[in-house]
């Protein structure tokens, strides 16, 4: 059976697609992971990191990129990497340079930019942090 025919009938993907609908993220990234689609809980949980104060948004970025590590490359849209990445060095620029969360957050957003061959942006996460 085709896979979005499947996902049409899937009782746990239709309710993911309620919960998405109406706003509750989490319980949509909850079905979604539920119904083996890791990709849209990542993207999930970079929808409630635009919504939530900086301690909660650093959570959920990292929901993300634990989510993303567990998906199929190809699954992945290009652009869901690269608005983490970017996602991920903005938060980063926005702490002070003593928080360790910054470090972390750079690298993380770098090692991206890097994977997706947008070098210069790599460069300059890196070096937010004094890496060379």
């Amino acid at each position: 059976m085709a896979r979005w025919l499947h996902r049409l009938f899937n009782r746990t993907y239709r309710r993911a697609l309620s919960a998405e609908a109406g706003g509750d993220y989490v319980a949509a990234a909850e079905a979604y992971a539920l119904a083996g689609m890791p990709e849209k809980v990542a993207e999930m949980h970079m929808v409630r990191a635009t919504r939530a104060d900086i301690g909660r948004r650093i959570d959920a970025f990292d929901d993300a990129l634990r989510w993303l590590a567990k998906a199929e490359r190809e699954r992945v849209p290009a652009e869901l990497r690269s608005e983490l990445a970017e996602a991920l060095v903005s938060e980063a620029r926005e702490l002070p340079s003593g928080d360790p969360r910054r470090g972390r957050l750079a690298k993380e957003g770098a090692a991206l930019h890097e994977e997706a061959g947008r070098l210069r942006e790599a460069g300059e996460a890196f070096e937010l942090v004094g890496d060379k």
